[in-house]
């Protein structure tokens, strides 16, 4: 039997309610399209890592990754990204006081997790986002949706945000007084990505669209 050429993505963890179970199970259907999913627990990712070390890209579904107990994979991870070049993207963590710290003790960085708006909101593709203009000239302009924001992003890091574009300091690159919130963000890491989708409650086709250009995969067949 010819062995398969599709990329491999890695998911770590699974849904912790209901909800984020079904959203999961969605956008697994969607990437399946283009790409041999391999799945573990917390307890099991370090070995899957460490089996297709090259993947794709991780998708992270268990805010559980920010405990002590996972500590190595969670530096793992970050190798993954920083050195290696991958991308980690994390799906609707609602955990936020542990998400934050993990950010910002693990990765350096200053997101954090805002506000969680059950009904759809509109959110708007930022020009402000380092993405090429090639991958992002095939995403929605606009897309309504519910999802947990980030706050304190970047605008080169922001894909989706709350308002039509991020109010820019060109010599820090930093948010304005008052923080975009954003809904996806993608931001360059080290030789790597990393992201943060906020759709847990629907997986709207715009959100898995916006997943497979940040996991490389949506000219994939």
């Amino acid at each position: 039997m010819p062995k398969s050429t599709k990329p491999d993505i890695l998911l770590f963890g699974s849904g912790q309610s209901l909800v984020h179970k079904k959203v999961q199970q969605k956008i697994e259907k969607d990437i399946e399209k283009k790409a041999n999913v391999h799945k573990a627990e917390l307890d099991k990712a370090s070995q899957l890592l460490e089996e297709f070390p090259s993947a794709r890209a991780i998708l992270i579904c268990d805010s559980n990754i920010t405990q002590g107990q996972h500590s190595n994979l969670s530096s793992q991870v970050i190798d993954y990204v920083k050195k290696r070049g991958g991308t980690v993207i994390i799906l609707f963590s609602l955990v936020r006081d542990e998400m934050n710290r993990w950010f910002k003790d693990s990765w350096g960085m200053p997101w954090e997790v805002g506000r969680d708006e059950k009904e759809k909101t509109t959110v708007y593709l930022q020009d402000s986002h380092a993405l090429a203009g090639s991958s992002k000239s095939r995403l929605t302009a606009s897309y309504l949706t519910p999802a947990v924001f980030l706050q304190n992003v970047r605008p080169s890091d922001s894909l989706y945000a709350s308002q039509l574009s991020a109010r820019v300091n060109s010599a820090t690159n930093s948010p304005s007084k008052s923080p975009v919130a954003t809904s996806i963000a993608f931001g360059k890491y080290g030789w790597g990505w990393l992201g943060f989708v906020g759709d847990g409650y629907v997986a709207q086709d715009e959100t898995v669209a916006a997943m497979l250009v940040m996991s490389n995969l949506l000219d994939q067949r």
